[in-house]
């Protein structure tokens, strides 16, 4: 096997030679804490078995934990954390996607946080700020609440939202960062997390951000949403 940590970049992996099935375990990022400590949305574990060919190239991107907030005005929300993503290289087939979590409010509520193991991300505890679906990008409720995650498809919107793996897979760039794998950037609200689709922001401090949805697409499946905490992981087993 080969574990694959977050490093702030897209690796690679190929195939070794004669090996026709691979076993893929993902766990997308967690959200940033508030200014207190109260830490941010867990990510999805995600893990299936692929058929792949020997010498096949495969990018993998591990996602980062959003950016913990800190004791300043518009800096005490926590950024999003990033999803975790295998695909094919030829092809930009998507294989697995496990969600990043939402990141924390000061005040707010722990209401869809967590990111999802179904393919649709969270709205947060504030409904007007729309979540992704079928693997778009999160929004959110006004200039002034952070950045949606990005999803598979289509980057987060708002003030510093996740940009897509496709794109280079960048946190929203903010008051505090979102974290790599598409989570969105913090100011006044937690930024959404990155995933298959993204969560959308928290609003104005007073409700937390949805964590991102998750994708699997192989066989023997074991999904949980809302299960891994700090950065994001990968490994690949055969």
């Amino acid at each position: 096997s080969q574990t694959f940590s977050f490093t702030g970049g897209i690796q690679s992996f190929t195939v070794p030679n004669c090996v026709g099935s691979i076993t893929i375990q993902a766990s997308g990022a967690q959200g940033g804490a508030n200014q207190n400590g109260v830490p941010g949305g867990l990510g999805a574990i995600m893990q299936g078995d692929f058929v792949v060919s020997g010498g096949e190239v495969l990018q993998v991107l591990a996602g980062g934990k959003g950016q913990d907030g800190i004791s300043q005005s518009y800096f005490r929300s926590g950024g999003g954390g990033g999803g975790s993503f295998v695909w094919r290289q030829n092809g930009n087939q998507l294989l697995i996607a496990a969600g990043g979590g939402g990141g924390r409010d000061v005040g707010g509520s722990t209401d869809q946080m967590d990111a999802s193991s179904g393919t649709t991300g969270q709205p947060g505890a504030f409904p007007s700020a729309s979540a992704g679906n079928g693997g778009t990008g999160g929004s959110n409720f006004n200039g002034n609440d952070g950045g949606g995650g990005a999803g598979w498809n289509s980057n987060g919107t708002g003030t510093g939202p996740g940009i897509r793996p496709l794109s280079g897979g960048q946190g929203g760039s903010n008051n505090r960062n979102g974290g790599f794998g598409g989570g969105g950037g913090a100011t006044n609200a937690g930024g959404g997390g990155g995933g298959y689709s993204g969560g959308s922001c928290g609003q104005n401090s007073n409700s937390s951000a949805g964590g991102g949805g998750s994708f699997n697409g192989g066989t023997n499946q074991q999904n949980t949403g809302g299960q891994h905490s700090g950065d994001g992981q990968i490994t690949i087993s055969w």
